[in-house]
């Protein structure tokens, strides 16, 4: 069984080192299934998918849902406070040491080197999960079709996973039932 301190000290190093959203799942990848083999790594897409469509922070969801899945309610807690203890400590120490430094030009050459380097982290992310869920002819037109919905009509989260879950689910049904 996981100790809770260790599942407080794989969330706090990941929240130390990521940036949330779709950036901490390259981190989530390699500690929670490539090293630690916690779950699987299809779960922890579809425990991603879920963080996002419901209330409050994709971060602190999927480590919520991971440590409730290992240790139950106090599992969810430690994970929860792992993940969330160190960007606030960051956030705090920004705020107190740099605000008046970070300020003019030199504060836009870094923000734009932080920038970049988040959208390879997201590019990374995005081509290991177009390989993990775009598998055949079907789930690429899926995938496009909720792309131009994403792009055209820019939903909410929640709508486009609705859209995109109904989606799935009524063109892969239709499918099984054509096999049958």
């Amino acid at each position: 069984m996981i100790s809770l301190w260790q599942l407080f000290y794989v969330f706090a190093r990941i929240g130390f080192f990521s940036f949330g959203g779709l950036t901490m799942l390259p981190f989530l990848q390699r500690e929670i299934v490539d090293k630690l083999h916690w779950i699987e790594g299809q779960e922890l897409l579809d425990l991603y998918a879920l963080a996002q469509c419901t209330p409050g922070i994709i971060a602190v969801n999927t480590a919520t849902y991971i440590g409730y899945k290992k240790r139950k309610i106090s599992g969810a807690c430690v994970a929860t406070l792992g993940i969330v203890l160190p960007p606030l400590a960051a956030i705090l120490l920004v705020s107190i040491l740099f605000a008046q430094a970070l300020q003019g030009e030199t504060a836009h050459h870094i923000l734009t080197g932080v920038r970049v380097g988040v959208c390879a982290l997201i590019s990374n992310t995005l081509v290991d999960l177009w390989k993990k869920s775009v598998k055949d002819k079907l789930t690429f037109a899926l995938c496009i079709c909720a792309f131009i919905v994403a792009t055209v009509w820019r939903p909410s989260p929640v709508y486009m996973t609705v859209f995109s879950t109904l989606l799935g689910g009524v063109v892969l049904a239709g499918m099984e039932k054509e096999n049958l």
